[in-house]
């Protein structure tokens, strides 16, 4: 999907992840328009979270939007599987969090600091 694309090179080629918020956004409201394709972008996120090279606050920022069930259950299952590896259990607890209704890098992103003390 040609914004999912856009959104992780604008985050790439950014030095804050809120500069690439507006592409977020974009992308995020159109996996709303059309909730025919949430397999389709489920599947995306899946390969996604099983690549090298995406970047993690892109994930972060669209799981906290959607916070699909099913999304977070790929997040946990990764989770379990590195329980025991430091190297990505943070990583893997970081997505998981990013569920969350208190998220602690929401603020990251003017689009949720709102309503937020």
């Amino acid at each position: 999907m040609k914004l999912f694309r856009d959104a992780d090179e604008k985050t790439e080629a950014s030095l804050s992840p809120g500069d690439a918020e507006a592409e977020m956004v974009a992308f995020v409201e159109e996996v709303r328009k059309h909730p025919d394709e949430r397999s389709f972008v489920i599947r995306m996120f899946e390969r996604a979270l099983n690549a090298t090279g995406v970047h993690w606050e892109f994930l972060t920022f669209c799981f906290h939007s959607l916070r699909w069930p099913e999304v977070k259950n790929l997040v946990l299952a990764h989770l379990e599987r590195d329980k025991d590896n430091p190297r990505t259990r943070s990583m893997w607890a970081d997505l998981r969090d990013s569920f969350d209704d208190n998220w602690e890098d929401a603020d990251l992103f003017k689009t949720f600091a709102v309503g937020r003390s």
